[in-house]
C-alpha cells in the first residue's frame, strides 16, 4: 500500500476502513497520493438500503498527479464499510449531495 488515510474529525480506528472501501472503487488502482477522509454534515438524498443513514465520511482522494475524486462512504447494517457511489466522483459532485 503506498498510500496512507489522513483523518480529519475522523476516529483513526475506523479511519483505515473507511478510507479502504473508497480506494476499492478505483477497482484496483491505487492512488498516487494520501486519501483524506472527513466526517459528512450531509447525507446523500438517496442512500442505499444497506447503509446505516445516521453518518457518512467523504473520502477525497488522487486518481493521478492533477485530479482529485470524491467518495462517499457508510457503514452499512453489517458493519461494514462501503461506498455508497458506484464510481468515484469530482469533488465538487460530493458537496451537499
Amino acid at each position: 500500500m503506498s498510500y496512507q488515510e489522513l483523518c480529519v474529525g475522523v476516529n483513526e480506528s475506523i479511519c483505515t476502513a473507511i478510507g479502504d472501501a473508497a480506494v476499492h472503487t478505483l477497482g484496483g488502482a491505487e492512488p498516487p497520493g494520501d486519501v483524506v477522509v472527513l466526517p459528512r454534515s450531509t447525507r446523500p438524498a438517496q442512500m442505499p438500503s444497506w447503509a446505516d443513514s445516521s453518518q457518512c465520511w467523504q473520502v477525497n482522494l488522487p486518481t493521478n498527479q492533477t485530479t482529485l475524486a470524491c467518495v462517499i462512504v457508510a457503514k452499512g447494517t453489517d458493519g461494514e464499510f462501503r461506498s455508497v457511489q458506484d464510481q468515484p466522483t469530482h469533488p465538487a459532485g460530493c458537496q451537499g449531495s
